[in-house]
């Protein structure tokens, strides 16, 4: 094996041999300076909407006569046109996930791409980049004021829609657009529900228990999730082909929602087609630009991740709904993977979670009201993403499909408030107090987690569990730090949301050294919990936390001695110090003493570093110049070599040098 210098020589140093990805651009806004960064930006008022089909007949589409009031960035005209998809011709209503819906009279600041969308609409971010405008005050609905959006428009550089586009090499299925062709309505079943499901591993130590805890005060303002037009049991997907690596992922997102309202259904034989106003749920896949040209008149929009297609009559239910997500961007099964921020890959789960939603009716909360509370269908940011309904959903679809009772609650590694400047939830991430803690300190999170009640019946005194994992979303050879155990009930909705602080936990000096991540786990709920899928919670790849062990002191003699046994977790370090004398040299070998590939550091006035000098283990001479205090590193060759080991350490008898140099 050829050494790693480089690496073992930042694991000699600590904690940074666990290089962290840059920070990467999210596509959905987070901040002020990325709204403000867009190529176009106006204030205006709309004086007209006129609904028609659009040219190829397939899709209704509304034009907004908007007058301009101020522009912001770019040029506009006195009165200039907007049109996306959606709107209402006759009794017929489309409309389209995500994209705004302007009223007639109301005043808007509205975040443009460069390039018009007559489908997508060139608003960016969706209906994120529609804020309404207080005429007589310029407060923006929501939070946030127009005053201080222009400075920071000033302030901004222009983020074209070329660096937002989604520039993704692989290639996904798309169904088929065949309006000829329909699933036979009779034949169909119940989803598939996922059987892979990632459970903590079972407690080996009791006396790991932390004292009990007391919950915070419930939340002062109640959620509350929007509806509109839900069709009546069931819905019929026709699904993916079970060919595609994206199945069953689709039925199990529907069999989720299922388990807290009973409305998704899928095709026994799903025709691997799609077409759009023929009566059927179509699961479409990943349809590319050029189908979307042919079929509705405009390519993908620059920030748009899937889209879903819903229609209707007059104040009637949805009577269709199909989901397509942009091939543009990376996909990926791989939830931890898809909330990195530096990840390119956007988690699918937790996108057609959210679509499915809208297939049966549920809206952005953040839409008609202020927002500050956890849901599915809110812009969380990427870190948040995960595949999680949250109790305002279940509230929400229990609410039109009722009749399950169900005991569940579930954990988020974050706390959510009112974001000033948005409608949306500002998303707080519960990371460790610190960066680092030594065998001895106490590890605690820097904020609560969030527990919400999805179910029908109280939460009484949960407890929870708190874990280091070597890798998100996977408890393979977890630490488990201790149990808060809380003396309070979380009620049903809209009463469902409770922060909690766990306090510290004691690092005993049996955790191996190492990188991990911050895992939760709900231990008890007062009751037997149905949906254990959605117990753990898991802290952010940005935010890790290191195990540094207390250096050991060791005498060094002309006889061989072995230190007391020490353990190496993922990226983990072991720090011994000794005085060293002028002259002498040291012997310190892990060879026989470890399973594992060692590497062995030794740190004074020079540095030097021993790897596979007996087999995969390390032995390492190493003479003092000068009377000094010297550190020797114990590590493994990478992440994964880890294990207990000894570290056998002597003066070698035979000195080569007897007081000083010559």
């Amino acid at each position: 094996m050829y050494r790693n210098l480089i690496a073992a020589a930042l694991v000699a140093a600590g904690i940074s041999a666990f290089a962290l990805p840059a920070m990467a651009a999210q596509l959905v806004p987070s901040s002020l300076q990325e709204l403000a960064s867009a190529p176009r930006i106006v204030v205006a008022e709309v004086e007209k909407a006129q609904s028609r089909w659009n040219p190829q007949g397939t899709l209704i589409v509304t034009d907004y006569t908007l007058r301009r009031v101020e522009a912001l960035r770019g040029d506009f005209d006195a009165r200039f046109v907007l049109t996306q998809g959606g709107g209402t011709v006759g009794e017929e209503t489309h409309q389209l996930s995500d994209l705004p819906v302007l009223r007639a009279g109301a005043r808007y600041l509205l975040i443009l791409n460069r390039e018009d969308n007559p489908v997508f609409s060139s608003v960016r971010y969706g209906a994120a980049g529609a804020r309404e405008v207080e005429a007589s005050t310029g407060r923006l609905l929501g939070g946030g004021d127009l005053s201080v959006f222009r400075d920071a428009v000033k302030k901004a550089a222009v983020i074209d829609d070329d660096m937002l586009r989604g520039r993704s090499r692989e290639a996904y299925p798309a169904a088929q657009y065949r309006r000829d062709i329909k699933p036979a309505s009779s034949l169909s079943q119940r989803p598939l529900e996922n059987q892979d499901v990632v459970l903590p591993p079972g407690r080996q130590d009791e006396s790991t228990f932390v004292s009990t805890r007391f919950a915070d005060a419930p939340l002062p303002f109640l959620p509350e999730y929007v509806v509109q037009h839900a069709p009546a049991p069931f819905i019929t997907f026709n699904n993916f082909p079970s060919s595609w690596v994206w199945s069953p992922v689709d039925q199990q997102m529907m069999a989720e929602w299922n388990r807290y309202g009973d409305i998704f259904r899928v095709s026994v034989n799903p025709t691997g087609t799609w077409a759009w106003t023929n009566n059927v749920y179509d699961l479409a896949g990943f349809p590319g630009n050029a189908d979307m040209q042919a079929q509705f008149g405009a390519p993908w929009g620059a920030t748009t991740l899937a889209i879903c297609f819903s229609r209707w009559f007059g104040s009637g239910p949805i009577v269709e709904s199909d989901i397509a997500a942009n091939p543009a961007f990376q996909w990926t099964l791989d939830d931890a993977f898809g909330t990195e921020n530096a990840s390119a890959a956007w988690a699918f789960r937790q996108t057609i979670e959210h679509e499915l939603g809208h297939s049966w009716g549920l809206q952005h909360p953040w839409e008609t009201q202020n927002v500050f509370w956890p849901s599915t269908m809110n812009y969380g940011p990427k870190w948040a993403r995960n595949p999680r309904i949250h109790s305002d959903d279940t509230a929400g679809i229990r609410s039109v499909y009722p009749g399950i009772a169900i005991h569940d609650a579930t954990l988020s590694m974050y706390t959510t408030a009112d974001d000033p400047l948005a409608n949306d939830a500002a998303y707080t991430a519960s990371v460790p107090a610190a960066p680092s803690f030594q065998h001895g300190q106490n590890l605690s999170l820097a904020t609560p987690v969030t527990l919400e009640n999805l179910g029908t019946t109280t939460i009484v005194n949960p407890a929870v569990d708190l874990y280091l994992v070597q890798n998100r979303f996977t408890y393979t050879a977890a630490v488990n730090l201790g149990r808060a155990n809380f003396v309070t009930t979380v009620g049903t909705y809209p009463n469902s949301i409770r922060a909690l602080n766990l306090g510290s936990f004691a690092v005993a000096n049996t955790v191996p050294t190492g990188v991990y991540f911050t895992a939760i786990a709900l231990a008890s709920s007062g009751g037997v919990d149905v949906v254990p899928g959605n117990d753990s919670a898991w802290g952010t790849l940005e935010n890790p936390v290191a195990i540094t062990n207390l250096p050991v002191m060791l005498t060094p003699t002309t006889s061989a001695q072995n230190s007391s046994v020490g353990r190496i977790g993922p990226g983990g370090v072991w720090t011994f110090r000794f005085n060293a004398q002028i002259g002498k040299t040291y012997r310190f070998s892990t060879c026989g003493l470890a399973a594992f590939d060692t590497v062995t550091t030794v740190q004074g006035t020079h540095t030097l570093i021993g790897d596979d000098e007996c087999g995969q283990q390390s032995r390492i001479a190493w003479t003092a110049p000068s009377n000094q205090l010297v550190t020797v590193v114990v590590s493994g060759f990478d992440r994964n070599q880890q294990g207990n080991f000894q570290l056998e350490h002597r003066i070698d008898p035979n000195l080569i040098f007897n007081g000083a140099f010559e």
